[in-house]
């Protein structure tokens, strides 16, 4: 067989040669330029034959991942790109289509396979394919490992509103990672997820998820009574997980109430005593008991002040929490939350100028996200003036997509573009900046779903 193959190889070899030698040979005439497309055909056909006889001999000898042939981009096409954004687009494609088809591509992920299935479900995703995505994810199951791939296609088909599906990868990715898949299925499949999440055998890992998420499941399908009596269990075993109380409170405040004192009692750290008091203050205003909240709050930040529990009290009695911010910031000047929580509180009392004033102060401080938004929203023109010169400092693309997002918001569309690309330029990787101003280029809302 080689041997043959050889032959052939040299064969084509030579009768190419007459075509294409240094001087190229024309065999018959050329007077109407026929016989010259002919020999062009020709030409091409024996390259073919070639290129196929050199792919059978490069296989006998064990050499398929040898480099493809890739034909030479004509220098015109290069320099047509740079005119405009539009023709670079097009270079550009059709550079992906030679990639493509040179064979570049299986070269590039041969032997790679998990790189190949994320490449794969990244791009389905990104064309707007998730389904496909998600039959990656299901082919590659039993070789790969799949946790990130399937939280992917399991989002991308629930955003693309393919509920049926998007069920079912995230009662797969249930198992894989419980965690990643309980906000979908409480409000998806919360009976199926239930079932599963009891019918299953998890990591150690796993299994203060997985009792947490036993707890919203029942939450969620409305059975208040057998989450109760998980909650006691789990108290009576020293398994309850702490972050279960939160949605607890929500859900059944005047029930969690005796559960929460009984547990202060039991526990002797002091930061689990104030976590649980802090639940304790939630519960008694979800039932309305706004003053037993306030003066739970006020006993507590006797020892001290405690952001948390400053925050708590602008919720339960906003007056008393506007004294005590008075009094803190004339105490602790140059603490930058006290200033942020005692503008939000001076801003929902409708004392703009003085808010302004305590925002610009915790900026100047310690710049954070809670005193920038906030200030935002209240004037994003001001506050936007305000912040440049410390988004530049800092280089900060956060600041400056905040600053665009507010000002859209208010109508000032040139400058939300400016800070956006100003964004984008300090953090080209930012998925957020380059979909918002692609939106915009496509004449969509940047701010809407696409």
């Amino acid at each position: 067989m080689r041997v043959v193959l050889v032959c052939i190889g040299f064969a084509l070899g030579f009768a190419l040669s007459l075509f294409v030698g240094p001087e190229r040979l024309v065999v018959g005439a050329n007077i109407d330029g026929r016989g010259e497309e002919r020999e062009d055909a020709q030409v091409e056909a024996l390259r073919l034959e070639l290129a196929a006889v050199r792919r059978d001999l490069a296989a006998v000898k064990g050499e398929r991942n040898a480099a493809p042939e890739v034909s030479e981009l004509p220098a015109p096409k290069a320099e047509e790109a740079r005119k405009s954004p539009e023709a670079l687009d097009l270079f550009l494609l059709d550079d992906l289509r030679r990639f493509v088809s040179s064979g570049a591509l299986e070269q590039y992920f041969s032997g790679k396979r998990e790189d190949l299935a994320s490449f794969l479900v990244d791009g389905w995703i990104g064309v707007g394919r998730p389904e496909l995505a998600y039959a990656v994810v299901t082919a590659s199951a039993q070789q790969l490992p799949i946790d990130n791939l399937l939280r992917a296609a399991a989002n991308a088909l629930a955003e693309a509103g393919n509920h049926v599906l998007a069920t079912e990868a995230h009662l797969r990715l249930l198992i894989e990672n419980p965690g990643a898949a309980l906000s979908y299925l409480r409000e998806h499949a919360p009976d199926r997820a239930l079932a599963l999440l009891e019918g299953t055998t998890f990591d150690d890992k796993h299994q203060a998820v997985v009792r947490r998420g036993r707890l919203e499941l029942l939450i969620a399908l409305k059975r208040p009574e057998e989450a109760l009596r998980l909650t006691d269990a789990l108290l009576a075993e020293g398994r309850f997980p702490p972050v279960a109380w939160e949605f607890l409170v929500n859900a059944m405040p005047r029930e969690i109430e005796a559960r929460l004192l009984a547990q202060m009692q039991k526990e002797a750290s002091p930061d689990m005593q104030r976590a649980l008091d802090l639940h304790l203050v939630k519960a008694l205003m979800q039932q309305g008991r706004n003053d037993d909240a306030r003066r739970r709050i006020e006993a507590r930040l006797l020892s001290g002040y405690d952001p948390a529990l400053a925050e708590a009290l602008t919720k339960a009695a906003p007056k008393e929490a506007l004294s005590y911010l008075e009094r803190q910031v004339r105490l602790r000047g140059e603490d930058a939350v006290i200033w942020a929580q005692y503008g939000d509180v001076l801003l929902d009392s409708g004392r703009k100028g003085e808010a302004y004033h305590a925002f610009e102060r915790a900026i100047a401080i310690a710049p954070n996200e809670e005193a920038t938004d906030r200030y935002l929203e209240a004037d994003a023109r001001r506050a936007a003036a305000f912040l440049l010169p410390f988004a530049r400092a800092r280089k900060d693309d956060e600041v400056f997509g905040d600053m665009a997002d507010a000002l859209w918001k208010r109508g000032d569309r040139n400058l939300a573009r400016e800070y956006w690309e100003e964004a984008l330029r300090l953090d080209p990787d930012d998925s957020e900046w380059t979909g918002k101003l692609a939106r915009l280029k496509a004449q969509k809302d940047p701010l809407g779903d696409g």
